[in-house]
């Protein structure tokens, strides 16, 4: 036999089948390695008490509870996390591991995956503890935290009511921006202590599940999360017929001087060019017409008119002659309250710490507003409680107007059961 017998007459030696095979084998561990690899992360909830509490994760800062973050479950150390929050202790943990079955089944197949079988649990909640200050008399740590809040107004914490009953399909979205990118912008400085306030009073008196509570402020609340919590978030959390929908937002609103029209002012918009950087008013209704929820409430501490207590946001115009279009309400399931009309300014109540309307908006919600102290707070009996006390002290503190308005199908739905 001769050499051209062997390597045969193309002169190369013939493919080797157990080559390719190994070839082959080789190719599909190494792609099916390289996607479980990419599939083994975690989408990590992490929530406070009180929230908007700063997370930092192995020194990254991550953002503001509540938050989603996803973590890789290829560590081999573990994640540390810090919550910090003016007024409170820093909360430092370790994310605790679980067993991730993913990893664990593909571990008999592909022996790697036996290293990353634990990764981060999916849910963090902690409490944060008040900083008491220091010396014999230092104050209550309670005491502290309320005061670092900005409720400064113990009856409002304290009278808060716990009818005790649960509302598992009830969602709720808190929006407060105090401080904005725009340095020119004034502050709304009771914004974020008044939606702290609200989420409590959604979460302990309405009985929304703190999952279920959607929480922005500042730098949280620009145009893109207006437009993702109003346009797709709260759809998704609603359960279709079932769930009732709450709404707070306190901040700055502005209009458009040549169409009229109404926009809030997210934290990072410019309120020269609201049609480009607002959020439409009249977009916001329109999104919660789609809802399908069973019910709407709107509660809206804002003044449309392009001034506010802190100073205009509009430059070279005089806002308190800008008359605003509200827009129709063609919500059937709705009540919506507003701080005030469209040409007039909301105020502050420092005596409080809070904004005059939110102050007696939650005080009534205690039972001020029930009139006759049935247990259970009307549309009605809110609007009447809340025309009868914010105008007068508008007039005291400030020498202004503000008219709080109620616009409802049904002015005799129960705003709430507080009993």
């Amino acid at each position: 036999m001769d050499n051209k017998d062997i390597i045969g007459t193309g002169g190369s030696l013939p493919p080797n089948p157990n080559r390719a095979s190994r070839s082959f084998l080789l190719a599909f561990v190494a792609l099916g390695l390289s996607f479980a690899l990419s599939a083994c992360s975690t989408s990590v909830m992490v929530t406070s008490d009180p929230s908007g509490a700063d997370v930092d994760i192995n020194g990254q800062t991550m953002g503001k509870t509540p938050l989603t973050v996803t973590l890789s479950d290829f560590d081999f150390s573990m994640y540390r996390m810090t919550l910090s929050k003016l007024g409170y202790a820093d909360k430092t943990v370790a994310l605790q591991k679980e067993l991730k079955a993913g990893p664990f089944i593909g571990g008999f197949f592909v022996w790697p995956f036996w290293l990353w079988c634990y990764g981060p649990m999916e849910t963090y909640s902690y409490r944060l503890d008040a900083e008491a200050g220091p010396g014999p008399e230092a104050k209550p740590a309670a005491e502290i935290a309320r005061e670092t809040a900005g409720s400064g107004d113990v009856d409002l914490e304290r009278d808060m009511p716990d009818p005790g009953r649960k509302n598992p399909n009830a969602v709720a979205a808190v929006i407060g921006i105090t401080h904005y990118k725009n340095p020119d912008i004034p502050s709304v400085s009771y914004a974020t202590a008044g939606a702290d306030l609200v989420k409590e009073y959604f979460e302990k008196s309405f009985g929304v599940d703190k999952r279920r509570v959607i929480f922005a402020s500042d730098e949280n609340a620009s145009l893109a999360d207006f437009r993702k919590i109003f346009g797709e978030q709260l759809r998704n959390y609603i359960v279709p017929g079932k769930s009732d929908v709450y709404i707070y937002y306190q901040g700055h609103g502005v209009p458009d001087p040549e169409t009229k029209e109404a926009y809030f002012v997210p934290w990072d918009c410019d309120p020269s060019y609201a049609r480009s950087t607002g959020y439409p008013l009249k977009e916001f209704y329109a999104n919660l017409a789609k809802l399908p929820a069973r019910s709407i409430t709107v509660i809206l501490d804002a003044c449309f008119s392009g001034s506010s207590a802190g100073g205009s946001l509009l430059k070279n115009i005089s806002p308190l002659y800008i008359q605003v279009k509200n827009p129709v309400v063609a919500l059937n399931n709705a009540m919506v309250f507003t701080s005030s009309t469209g040409d007039q300014v909301s105020c502050w109540f420092p005596e409080k710490k809070q904004s005059l309307f939110t102050y007696y908006f939650l005080k009534g919600l205690t039972g001020a507003a029930d009139a006759d102290k049935n247990g259970a707070i009307t549309a009605d009996e809110m609007e009447k409680y809340l025309t009868e006390n914010v105008p007068t002290e508008a007039r005291y503190l400030n020498n202004r107007e503000q008219t709080p308005q109620l616009m409802a199908k049904d002015p005799n739905a129960v705003l709430l059961k507080y009993k």
